[in-house]
């Protein structure tokens, strides 16, 4: 973490208001660089915090780095476009549509904020499925199932109609 990021007057007027489990999160989750989950275990929370004021500071310290390290909107959109590229080289279809999901947020079509029973498979390690109970993984592929009517062909076709 950037001690010297945290002595900034400005990033000190932006913490001081929260408490010391909001400001434990937002310090890990901006300037420690942390996922959100990451963070918001450090913190004490179960999940990441979703009040209004936290979400607004996060927002500000990442702008503030930003413009410290003189990063642009523009070269963010350059790296993701660049990892498309690498993935459609590499004939990654889920690379792809990460980098086409990433570029949708940050240009603001695609709110943030998950769906309910929307599963987050960068998140899931496929090497320890084989672990898994039969009740563990139907619970992973519900959501997709309740889309497709249940039938396990459509399942396939709809999870690979997404990744092509």
């Amino acid at each position: 973490m950037d001690t010297n990021l945290l002595a900034s007057p400005a990033i000190s007027a932006i913490l001081d208001p929260l408490t010391t489990k909001e400001r434990t999160f937002v310090i890990c989750s901006t300037i420690g660089l942390q996922s959100k989950a990451a963070a918001a275990k450090e913190a004490g929370y179960s999940r990441p915090p979703t009040k209004k004021r936290i979400r607004i500071a996060v927002n500000v310290i990442q702008d503030m780095m930003m413009e410290e390290l003189e990063i642009t909107k523009e070269d963010v959109q350059r790296g993701i476009m660049e990892a498309i590229g690498v993935g459609r080289v590499k004939q990654e279809g889920m690379t792809m549509l990460a980098g086409w999901r990433d570029m949708a947020k940050l240009l603001g079509y695609i709110d943030n904020k998950p769906a309910v029973g929307e599963v987050n498979l960068t998140q899931v390690n496929f090497g320890d499925m084989s672990e898994l109970s039969v009740a563990q993984l139907r619970e992973l592929a519900a959501p997709v199932l309740k889309k497709t009517g249940g039938e396990l062909s459509s399942a396939r076709e709809f999870i690979e109609g997404e990744t092509a």
